[in-house]
């Protein structure tokens, strides 16, 4: 049997399956033709899942690892792009609207926090399917299968590390289309056939809608477990044929997606800076309203005054370019209006430690989170579409 180990007739296993109807007894029925003082041993006092769910386990720790190495490498490329940008201001944006400054390092160590957390989610998973794999750890009980929990606990990882990364790449989106970041855009690349000009975010696209296809399977498995009757029925075979490769493939195109755009990320730096420019005198008058309270101002009055200045320079703003001089022309402001008019020139001093927490994080939990599996040899990777 083992010299005969790789001599396999699919051609010969199709034609059995086809007659018989069973996968693994084509299998047998072929194998023993090829080692035929065997064939009376083969399958000996087992059922068919004996065979195949352990064979399962064993391409699932392979599948599952490849997912680690990869996405390994994908936080190393975001962790030296947040590196690359630690100190680079820019707008905040909650509720997609102006807010306090951060560093584009600071929001992309963000970004790679939300997929080092799907990261670990995995890598338990991998740790108990490798023990198990390996046959130094196995289910106690089991009916005629392993059970589907182990299943779902494989999709609603790989679905976690989807929802993270639709998050990542519909954040690029949004800053693409607002002019601050570009994904790799190739000299050939075509972005519209009835707009040239277009430079389309296709490759983060991609990346969510395959992120939507991961984020959607947990119900599949979930019902796959739910439908599972006594001690075994063929409710989960069908779906687990579909569901289990074509969510680890899905991960693992996605993931090489995204590998590619940090690799090729841009920052579009005067557009940033400009944006900067014009949201300053109003980000200024939040670090006024904090002084003037210090100095016993109170705080409500303080934000009334600076709601109602901020409101109507807003409109000015659309016809003309609005300074931090002309937002405290009033008395209000008087004991405050130097320290924030210098505060402006230095928009790195609203970031508080966005530079020195993207360091921290990188240094201390992402690096040594990867460094398993990472392979710092790793080319750069080329889509062919």
């Amino acid at each position: 049997m083992k010299q005969k180990r790789d001599c396999i007739d699919w051609h010969k296993i199709r034609e059995e399956e086809r007659r018989l109807k069973h996968d693994v007894m084509a299998h047998n029925h072929v194998f023993g033709a090829i080692c035929p003082r065997a064939a009376g041993i083969i399958h000996l006092g087992a059922t068919s899942c004996y065979v195949q769910d352990n064979a399962d386990i064993i391409v699932i720790r392979e599948s599952v690892n490849q997912i680690l190495r990869r996405a390994a490498i994908v936080l190393d490329r975001m962790a030296k792009f947040a590196e690359r940008e630690k100190s680079h201001v820019t707008v905040g944006r909650t509720h997609y609207q102006t807010a306090s400054l951060v560093t584009i390092g600071k929001r992309t160590a963000l970004w790679a926090q939300e997929l080092l957390m799907g990261f670990k989610e995995v890598e338990k998973l991998d740790d108990l399917v490798t023990s198990k794999a390996g046959f130094n750890q196995k289910f106690l009980i089991s009916g005629q299968t392993y059970s589907r929990q182990q299943d779902v606990r494989l999709i609603f990882a790989l679905a976690a590390i989807g929802a993270a990364v639709k998050k990542i790449c519909t954040d690029i989106r949004v800053l693409q289309a607002m002019g601050e970041l570009l994904e790799p855009f190739e000299k050939d690349q075509i972005g519209s056939s009835a707009m040239p000009y277009k430079k389309n975010p296709v490759k983060s696209e991609r990346c969510c809608s395959l992120a939507r296809k991961l984020i959607h399977t947990p119900q599949e498995a979930l019902s796959i477990l739910g439908d599972q009757g006594l001690e075994r029925t063929l409710d989960d075979s069908a779906g687990r044929r579909i569901l289990l490769p074509d969510s680890l493939l899905t991960a693992e195109a996605m993931l090489i997606t995204l590998q590619n755009v940090f690799e090729g990320l841009t920052v579009q730096a005067a557009n940033v800076a400009r944006v900067v420019r014009e949201e300053l005198p109003f980000l200024g008058l939040e670090k006024a309203m904090m002084w003037l309270t210090e100095e016993g101002v109170d705080r409500q009055q303080a934000h009334s005054v600076i709601r109602t200045t901020a409101l109507e320079a807003k409109k000015r703003q659309a016809k003309e370019v609005v300074q931090m001089s002309d937002l405290l022309q009033d008395s209000f402001f008087n004991s405050v209006r130097d320290r924030v008019v210098a505060l402006v020139n230095e928009p790195i001093r609203f970031t508080g430690r966005c530079e020195s927490q993207t360091v921290r994080f990188i240094t201390e939990e992402l690096r040594p989170a990867i460094d398993r599996y990472f392979d710092p040899n790793a080319a750069e990777v080329q889509l062919n579409v």
